[in-house]
């Protein structure tokens, strides 16, 4: 996996099967999805699977802080 969460196309955009084992790669995912939504850029179907990723990510790293 990539350090930063960079699909090479919108349609790229898959669901996280199994969360980065660093903590910090695992943020600069999430922080990778938040600016590719920030830019308003994609389609709802990719915004909508970048959330689900998101989500994803927040609870592993709710995991690893706890």
């Amino acid at each position: 996996m990539r350090n930063a969460y960079q699909p090479r196309s919108w349609n790229e955009l898959v669901i996280i099967a199994t969360p980065p084992k660093k903590f910090e790669e695992a943020l600069e995912n999430l922080e990778g999805l938040v600016e590719k939504l920030d830019t308003g850029e994609l389609s709802l179907l990719d915004s909508l699977q970048a959330v689900e990723d998101g989500v994803a990510l927040v609870h592993h790293l709710e995991a690893e802080l706890t």
